[in-house]
């Protein structure tokens, strides 16, 4: 059960207030000695204050495959509602692909590809809608400097369909990181360098990202 409040005085009033309800059945079975099964799903009941009440449905699958004790592969497909700041309720799918390996040299590789839809009357309303799909992938290189030091080194790609605007946009970028950690505290400082390049001029842009992070582990 989800209860779903904005501000009162959210302009437009995109953003309308909402109770979830979930039924979800989900089993995790192994299909081998390497290979593991994941999936869940079931049905989603939406209570909106203003526009009444609309059913939906809810997916999550997915298989895990130990190749060998440095290499894991993982494919995930989801299907769910999500709330958005700009945008309402938005229905979401995503496909995703996964490549870990682990050794003194450490990679990992995610491909995805992504669509959410916005219907301003409706959750699967086809008429009037908002569509953004991105298919892109990103890939982190881990090597230990020393015992407590590692050096990483990150890259993305986006590519992104904005509808009904037709807005192509390529999103890239690169940065290196560097993470100490003692007992149970890590402290990473990075930097990440952003381009983000449409066919509209007016939304082109570049990032330069330093971060601090602190973390422990309970």
């Amino acid at each position: 059960f989800t209860d779903y409040h904005t501000e009162e005085n959210d302009p437009g009033e995109i953003n309308e207030d909402f109770t979830r309800h979930d039924v979800i059945l989900g089993i995790e079975q192994k299909l081998g000695s390497r290979l593991t099964l994941l999936a869940r799903g079931g049905l989603v009941y939406f209570d909106f204050d203003k526009s009444g009440r609309e059913d939906g449905r809810s997916w999550n699958l997915g298989l895990h495959y130990e190749a060998s004790k440095s290499l894991t592969l993982e494919t995930a497909y989801t299907y769910d509602y999500i709330p958005s700041v700009s945008q309402g309720l938005s229905k979401n799918e995503d496909w995703s692909g996964f490549v870990k390996y682990k050794r003194r040299l450490s990679a990992d590789l995610h491909v995805y590809h992504t669509k959410t839809t916005y219907a301003e009357d409706g959750i699967d309303n086809r008429d009037d809608y908002t569509e953004d799909k991105a298919t892109g992938a990103s890939l982190r290189l881990s090597y230990p400097l020393s015992r407590h030091l590692t050096a990483n080194l990150d890259t993305d790609y986006t590519y992104w369909e904005f509808k009904p605007e037709n807005e192509d946009v390529d999103r890239y970028g690169i940065g290196p990181s560097i993470d100490y950690t003692f007992r149970k505290f890590t402290v990473g400082l990075s930097y990440y360098y952003r381009v983000n390049n449409s066919d509209f001029d007016e939304n082109d842009y570049r990032n330069n990202i330093g971060m601090l992070n602190i973390s422990w582990e309970m």
